[in-house]
């Protein structure tokens, strides 16, 4: 990646990525584009807990960089809690039921908790340099138990005896902590597992399970002899990768699970003194890896088991397996948290958070992976490093060119638009497709309903004039307080016969007169043609201008020229549409694509986000090259599929810092 030295505010920009805690890309070739995890949740999740103050069907979690989202409801609505927290990176959650309240460590080692309103600081992250050198910027573990507290970061397991004021460290392992979990019957006894290499460290010592059956006073080896002789080729051997304890029901006794990188899966139902590995004769399928396990509190002989190739779940304690449900969630699960008998299933992935219904119900996302394009970047017009993004339908907010960020409690969004800054209003009107169209004045901390129910994409084209996009697209002049639908939803017809559907609008930023409408027309609620219009007066009357069209770009330094990608194949205008001329093209064989831009700093560079990633051009569209380095090759659907990138956004203040929606999460890079 190239180094630029932008505006000190912007520079920030740059840095999140670097500390980001998401994969980062590979090291790129001289002159090679290559992407880096960015903003506000980032898609992965691993920090998660049932709160306790919130019911049975509360459930909180932490994104990478995101904050804090709550739901009350099992799922069906989410919204960001991130009031009182210093920062958003959240790297441990936890559920202290004794109390009725969660608590949260930050990247810095401050300790929070929340009793439904706002986070409250516990223990100051500053003090750990008195217990450590400073907790890592790892995962780090944290459970709670009724008297004692424990938190692995790293290789060092920590408790503290009054309910996380103070801290003392009890364990250094040799190898980094994969695993701390607590004996349900017995909150002195604990398990700690670690796994080499599991922050990347390759040859960091060995991995393997040790108990405490006195709160971490003193520690015993629990070690199988099946683990102690790894194949030679294994890379971390002795490595476990999850853990859990259930506590003895009547359908089955106490049994500890521990799930070993070679893979296979163990039991001991006599604290640890024995093992019977259960292994793949007893999940069906493939031996994938077990990356994540659960116990039903109400029912402990209920085992949840994750792996790639599907979630299964067990009724007595491990001896007989099937799927938990007919849909394979198909993908890297990181963390189960199971709620009590028929209550949610909630699985964290790299690419959000996933519901079933008790007793195998269906997965249905709730973060990650809806919306218009799951993820997209606006920036202030009045003040390039205040940045707007939206992930998951809802929008977060930094004022610092994306270092950190704080939600703002508004979600459901599909689209989000800056109205252009006039020299006479201070305020800068913030609309939005939620999917009603909605207006704040005061950058998003009010927002006022208007009269048009449905919309997906909006398109300020000054402070009072905004078009929206649904079925049709409507214009308003007073600000959204009254709406004209000038390109027509239906043609007169009944919408189940013919409809009309607008999935983009683009605003030529030379003269806003000239707006252009991509449009998907469905014939029987069956998709029959895609069309691109344009309109030469701001949205009051249309044209049909191009048939087949997939994506389309505004050339910003050249008044009326634009592309349009059909397929493989691209066109360019001169003239606002009125004739195009066909640009041979190599490299687009095989790609779909979503969304078209033009470099604002180089014109003859173009970039198309679509099924099967990105693509470059720097000869105006004629050779196509690749550029996914960074970009994670999975789909929610399709663990093994293409990448899906759907939005691209440039910075207006920094040459060449470009934003790519792919898969649900936001990615930046700064090119040549």
């Amino acid at each position: 990646m190239k180094t630029i030295a932008p505006l000190p505010a912007l520079r920030l920009i740059l840095a999140a990525a670097a500390i980001g805690l998401g994969p980062t890309a590979a090291a790129a070739a001289p002159g090679e584009l290559a992407w880096t995890r960015w903003g506000p949740g980032q898609g992965q999740v691993r920090a998660m807990a049932l709160d306790p103050a919130g019911g049975l069907d509360s459930i909180c979690f932490a994104p990478v960089f995101g904050g804090v989202f709550c739901s009350g409801d099992g799922g069906a609505t989410v919204q960001p809690q991130n009031q009182g927290l210093d920062g958003d990176n959240v790297v441990a959650l936890a559920a202290d039921p004794a109390r009725g309240r969660l608590l949260a460590v930050a990247a810095g080692g401050t300790l929070y908790w929340r009793r439904r309103g706002d986070w409250q600081p516990l223990y100051d992250g500053s003090a750990w340099a008195s217990v450590t050198a400073g907790l890592p910027r790892h995962w780090v573990r944290l459970v709670l138990g009724p008297l004692r507290f424990y938190l692995a970061a790293g290789s060092a397991v920590f408790r503290s005896d009054d309910a996380g004021e103070s801290w003392v460290r009890v364990l250094t392992a040799q190898a980094e902590i994969s695993g701390l979990v607590l004996d349900p019957a017995s909150p002195d006894t604990l398990y700690v597992s670690s796994e080499p290499g599991l922050f990347g460290e390759p040859g960091s010592g060995v991995g393997g399970l040790l108990k405490s059956t006195d709160g971490g006073a003193s520690w015993t080896s629990l070690q199988p002899a099946s683990w102690t002789s790894p194949p030679p080729d294994q890379r971390f051997p002795q490595g476990i990768a999850s853990l859990a304890v259930a506590a003895a029901s009547p359908q089955a006794p106490a049994a500890i699970y521990a799930a070993t990188d070679t893979p296979a899966l163990f039991r001991s139902r006599d604290g640890g003194a024995s093992w019977v590995e259960l292994a793949s004769g007893h999940i069906p399928g493939e031996n994938w890896l077990v990356t994540a396990l659960a116990i039903d509190p109400a029912s402990p002989a209920t085992v949840i088991a994750s792996r790639l190739d599907g979630t299964y779940v067990s009724f007595d304690g491990g001896d007989s397996w099937r799927p938990f449900n007919q849909q394979d969630l198909s993908l890297d699960v990181l963390s189960l948290q199971a709620g009590p008998g028929a209550r949610p299933l909630y699985a964290a992935t790299p690419f959000g958070v996933y519901a079933s219904a008790g007793n195998g119900g269906q997965w249905t996302a709730i973060y990650g992976f809806f919306g218009n394009g799951g993820a997209l970047v606006r920036f202030h017009p009045a003040d390039p490093a205040k940045v707007y993004a939206v992930v998951s339908g809802a929008i977060s907010v930094s004022g610092d060119g994306g270092v950190s960020w704080s939600g703002i409690g508004k979600g459901g969004i599909d689209d989000l638009a800056f109205a252009p800054p006039t020299p006479h209003r201070a305020a800068v009107a913030l609309y939005a497709a939620a999917p009603d169209v909605q207006r704040s004045d005061d950058g998003g901390a009010t927002w006022k309903g208007l009269p048009l129910s449905f919309a997906q994409v909006v398109a300020p084209l000054r402070q009072r004039t905004v078009l929206a996009g649904g079925y049709g697209a409507s214009l308003s002049l007073d600000g959204g307080e009254t709406w004209a639908e000038t390109l027509s939803s239906s043609d007169g017809r009944d919408l189940e016969d013919f409809a009309r559907k607008v999935t983009a609008l683009r605003v030529d930023p030379a003269d806003s007169r000239r707006v252009y409408a991509r449009v998907v027309e469905y014939t029987h609620n069956v998709p029959a043609d895609k069309r691109l219009f344009a309109s030469l007066d701001s949205g009051a009357s249309w044209s049909a201008i191009f048939e087949g069209s997939d994506a389309v770009a505004i050339d910003p330094r050249q008044p009326g020229a634009l592309y349009v990608l059909a397929g493989t194949r691209l066109f360019k205008s001169n003239d606002s549409g009125a004739s195009f001329v066909r640009v041979p093209t190599v490299g687009l064989a095989g790609f779909v694509a979503n969304d078209l831009v033009v470099d604002p700093a180089s014109p003859s560079v173009l970039y198309a986000a679509g099924i099967g990633g990105m693509r470059r051009s720097v000869n105006g569209g004629r050779i196509w090259t690749a550029a996914n380095r960074g970009l994670e090759r999975r789909a929610p659907s399709d663990p093994r599929g293409p990448i899906v990138a759907t939005r691209l956004f440039f910075a207006p203040a920094v040459p060449h810092l470009l934003y790519v929606a792919a898969n649900g999460v936001l990615y930046q890079a700064v090119f040549p």
